[in-house]
């Protein structure tokens, strides 16, 4: 089984590409620093390090699987939206795309109006992938990030 390991601070994702399914998470994962959560695919709940993969994820599912240490077990994202803030709640494997989704819902902006919304970091003006992890966007030792809620680069045709 293929794993997808990331990790606090950094988009840089490792690839175990053989994964044993009948070992304990904790001995896959050698990097994990003592104390830090684990979260597997888009599951909220943090997993115990002592249980085999195969019984945290359903073997034959999927071919692979993405798994998040960090040391907060929940992020405060702050959305500003003008000049408004709104706190969303989020995991460390929480996507943008999902951050984007409740962003939109807390401002009460109608879902077809968001559609062209994006979030981006203070002080830059290029969109964040819906993909991408919010964990990947907040260091070790900090459990907050802010985001603007903008509209979107739009193609000029």
């Amino acid at each position: 089984m293929r794993l997808y390991i990331h990790r606090p601070g950094t988009n840089d994702i490792d690839t175990l590409k053989d994964a044993p399914t009948d070992t304990p998470l904790g001995q896959i994962l050698v990097d994990v620093v003592e104390g830090d959560f684990v979260f597997v695919d888009d599951n909220g709940e943090p997993v115990d390090l002592q249980i085999a993969l195969i019984e945290i994820v359903e073997v034959g599912s999927r071919h692979h699987h993405h798994v998040h240490h960090h040391p907060c077990r929940s992020i405060s994202v702050s959305v500003s939206y003008n000049g408004r803030f709104e706190d969303v709640g989020a995991t460390p494997n929480t996507t943008v795309e999902d951050v984007l989704t409740n962003a939109i819902s807390a401002f009460g902006i109608d879902p077809v109006t968001g559609a062209d919304l994006v979030l981006r970091l203070p002080g830059t003006d290029a969109d964040l992938p819906a993909s991408r992890h919010i964990g990947s966007l907040v260091p070790r030792g900090i459990c907050s990030v802010t985001l603007n809620l903008v509209p979107g680069h739009r193609e000029q045709g």
